[in-house]
């Protein structure tokens, strides 16, 4: 009898065709500019906001890992320089 547990389906290995698209994207469109965010409303339907919120949530996921570890290595990183430049802006001492 076969295997009917999560990995079996591969349900679990296997990414959302979302996350895929949206993985995808991001690789094709790493240069955030102002056609970048054009670009992600033609795509996505969504303001660039709600975009990173979702490629932020979509990023750590193991699914995402699975499909491209070193593009999420990549903007797990650019993520984490940006959340730290944020926080020392606002812990400058204002003049």
């Amino acid at each position: 009898m076969a295997d009917s547990g999560p990995e079996a389906s591969g349900s679990a290995a296997a990414p959302t065709d979302d996350t895929v698209r949206l993985l995808e994207f991001e690789r094709a469109h790493r240069v955030h500019d102002g056609q970048k965010d054009e670009a992600i409303r033609d795509a996505f339907g969504v303001s660039a906001v709600q975009y990173y919120d979702r490629l932020s949530a979509v990023i750590d996921t193991p699914a995402a890992v699975r499909y491209d570890p070193i593009l999420i290595r990549e903007l797990r990183a650019t993520r984490a320089r940006l959340i730290t430049a944020r926080q020392a802006r606002l812990f400058l001492p204002r003049s």
